[in-house]
């Protein structure tokens, strides 16, 4: 029954990281996004391998949020 959904998807990576080696540097770098206003109006998910402290993951729904004004991310 779900292979039958069809759901238009687009998908593209981004790379955000706050550590070097195993120490946290505090501030957050993003990198890979290269078209922010296409995702104007878009509902976004955002699958992360790891999750330390919240840190890098916050950062970056603020950025996207701010750049791109998403109709949702989850």
């Amino acid at each position: 029954m779900l292979a039958d959904l069809y759901l238009p998807t687009e998908y593209d990576y981004i790379r955000v990281k706050s550590y070097e080696g195993t120490q946290t540097t505090g501030m957050v770098q993003i990198s890979g996004i290269h078209n922010l206003h296409g995702l104007q109006g878009k509902h976004i998910v955002i699958v992360e391998d790891i999750i330390d402290t919240g840190l890098t993951m916050s950062n970056l729904v603020k950025y996207i949020n701010q750049e791109a004004a998403p109709a949702s991310i989850r």
